[in-house]
């Protein structure tokens, strides 16, 4: 391997770990076992031995695991968030219940985004009713609320969504930000397009404060946190976009 590869692989790695996990994406398989001839080599001169190596396109009994906490097929070379280990049974319903199966969905890209927000809200519900405590059980008409919404939990993981956003090195690409509000909640999602393809990347949703707030205000803030989540994920690239599309169904913030 010439000096600039072996360069590029060590800024590669300098970049890809998480604690003690090593991850990353090279644009072929020819790329992935330089990549990892080149990182065992050093990192085993500091007696670190990287393994439990896997890449896309493995298949067979290795092919379904984890990857940073949420699931990879690296057959199908797609992720799925990580969902409840009970198959959707709705416990007891009450408050502490409630926010045990709302933090047991693991989701950072917010592939189920919407699914999470229903949880967010039925939380912040039963923050509503005064004379409950963390143990007591909810209002008949919450835990019907909660049951019908924990009752999706087991379709969880066929969400699946192709790892790979479709973004070519020194290819043009753009991001599409979409932005909106109701007055329970507020959301984002972001789209990376390319001349063929349209992917999404990430998602993120947040609930109303109790305290009543104008929809035009909630849209501001929509808009607000879309402007903070381009600018994450246009860090997280490799390849900077040719240009970022901020979208909105509100004049009042188009305007302001």
């Amino acid at each position: 391997m010439s000096e600039p590869e072996e360069k590029s692989v060590m800024q590669l790695l300098s970049k890809s770990f998480y604690v003690d996990d090593s991850v990353s994406s090279v644009a072929s398989r020819r790329q992935a076992e330089q990549f990892k001839a080149i990182s065992t080599s050093v990192l085993s001169e500091a007696n670190m031995e990287l393994r439990k190596w896997r890449c896309s396109g493995d298949a067979g009994e290795m092919a379904d695991g984890k990857v940073l906490g949420v699931r990879w097929n690296s057959e199908r070379d797609s992720l799925s968030p990580c969902g409840p280990d009970d198959e959707g049974q709705s416990p007891t319903w009450t408050r502490r219940s409630l926010l045990q199966c709302v933090a047991s969905v693991f989701d950072p890209l917010g592939l189920v985004a919407p699914f999470m927000l229903t949880g967010k809200i039925c939380v912040q519900e039963s923050f509503k009713e005064a004379e409950a405590n963390w143990d007591d059980r909810l209002s008949e008409a919450l835990c019907r609320r909660t049951s019908l919404w924990w009752s999706m939990a087991p379709r969880l993981g066929t969400v699946n969504m192709p790892r790979w956003s479709g973004i070519v090195p020194a290819a043009p690409f753009e991001l599409h930000v979409f932005c909106d509000a109701s007055e329970k909640g507020y959301g984002v999602v972001v789209y990376a397009v390319t001349e063929s393809s349209s992917r999404l990347i990430y998602a993120k949703t947040k609930v109303a404060p109790l305290k009543m707030q104008t929809l035009a205000r909630l849209e501001m803030q929509a808009a607000f946190v879309g402007a903070s989540c381009a600018k994450v994920v246009t860090a997280s690239l490799t390849s900077q976009p040719a240009a970022v599309h901020a979208w909105t169904d509100s004049m009042t913030t188009y305007y302001w």
